[in-house]
């Protein structure tokens, strides 16, 4: 981005050297600096962020058999904690949770305890308590951090990305006499739009387009290639 802002303002460009190795290392959240400073080496945890020890499991099983990633449980902000304690009112399962003594250990960001055991151990009775679905675009709607667990399977049948978001593509390969789904733009211009315009080339699919149009071999030049085995 700042190449191209300077290009912008100045008209002109410049040369950007990207490192693969560096964009990966940034990936890696603080375990660069616990390695380097520390020599302490995190572990990886699943659905969550590293961490020098390991924490709970953040994944709550539903009623029917789905798995819902439960991040921020509980909620850190008062207003999606006032949602959550609607949310169980409604299922008739908020018990004691809406009492000032919780809604002021969310206020104060308390994390651990007998208290937040007993109120994690509780939405997880929650979750199970209702479907996958159920819970997880009740959660989106109160605007809380859950997402549901998919099989690729599900995923494609997720009206959200097939339908709203038109996000997979029919691509056809010829030469298989069939058609499979593919992942499409992960963004919408509306201006640009982007989309797929055929499937992956095969191996040596391409050759002649490339080394005589683009490259300007002849025919024979590309005849000499094949029979000496260079392509």
């Amino acid at each position: 981005m700042d190449g191209i802002f300077h290009r912008e303002f100045t008209g002109e460009g410049q040369w950007v050297d990207v490192s693969i190795h560096e964009s990966l290392s940034c990936t890696t959240e603080a375990a660069m600096p616990y390695w380097f400073f520390n020599r302490q080496t995190p572990i990886r945890q699943t659905g969550r962020h590293h961490g020098l020890s390991p924490t709970k499991p953040i994944q709550y099983e539903t009623s029917d058999d789905k798995l819902i990633n439960g991040f921020d449980i509980p909620p850190r902000s008062i207003d999606r904690w006032n949602s959550l304690i609607q949310w169980m009112n409604e299922k008739g399962m908020a018990e004691d949770f809406g009492n000032d003594s919780y809604r002021q250990l969310i206020i104060d960001g308390v994390r651990t305890g007998p208290d937040i055991d007993r109120l994690k151990e509780h939405i997880a009775h929650f979750i199970g308590s209702q479907t996958g679905n159920e819970a997880y675009h009740k959660a989106q709607q109160i605007r809380l951090a859950w997402g549901l667990i998919r099989s690729p399977e599900e995923t494609l049948e997720d009206e959200n990305f097939r339908y709203d978001r038109g996000f997979f593509s029919e691509i056809t390969h010829p030469e298989l006499g069939s058609s499979f789904i593919y992942p499409g733009a992960p963004y919408l211009f509306n201006k640009t739009p982007w989309n797929i315009r055929r499937r992956a080339p095969l191996l040596a699919e391409d050759n002649e387009r490339i080394y005589i149009n683009d490259l300007e071999l002849s025919r024979e030049d590309l005849s000499d290639l094949r029979e000496s085995k260079v392509i």
